[in-house]
């Protein structure tokens, strides 16, 4: 049983430092558009920046709570009353109960942030074959074999 507490705050320090190292490369991407934007080299735009901002900013908020769920979790498994989740929460023993008890809520988020990752890729993957498109005159056969080359592509970040 003690393994398995173990292994399960492992599991989390783990998911807390993914989360962590996330919101760092954010922070640095801002960091470097707002250099280059006070230098005049670039133009900030939704295309090129915010979307996928929003997008990972939007990941990450539904990490952290699913995270922050799985951490309720765990402390009531260690016999944390939700008395004391409420009052670490700054919320009342219900309204502690109402947001955490059930699953259900986290895993629809977990499948609409898959969903909305699915997404991202397409909406990547589109922009590239109309920028290909635009710079290289290209056969239809060489842009179709590009567009199955990038669907075998596999999404290589995590949240």
């Amino acid at each position: 049983m003690a393994d398995d507490y173990r292994n399960t705050l492992r599991a989390h320090a783990y998911a807390l430092s993914d989360l962590g190292k996330a919101y760092t490369r954010l922070a640095s991407q801002h960091r470097v558009a707002a250099s280059a934007a006070e230098r005049g080299q670039q133009k900030i735009t939704y295309d090129r920046y915010f979307n996928d901002w929003i997008s990972s900013a939007s990941e990450y908020s539904a990490a952290a709570e699913r995270l922050l769920a799985l951490e309720i979790e765990l402390a009531r498994s260690f016999g944390v009353t939700w008395d004391e989740v409420g009052a670490v929460l700054g919320v009342s023993r219900q309204a502690a109960w109402d947001r955490f008890a059930s699953h259900e809520r986290w895993q629809k988020s977990r499948r609409i942030s898959q969903l909305r990752t699915k997404r991202t890729a397409a909406l990547r993957k589109a922009a590239i074959m109309r920028e290909v498109r635009n710079l290289v005159d290209g056969s239809e056969l060489e842009l179709l074999a590009l567009k199955r080359w990038l669907d075998e592509q596999r999404p290589t970040t995590r949240a």
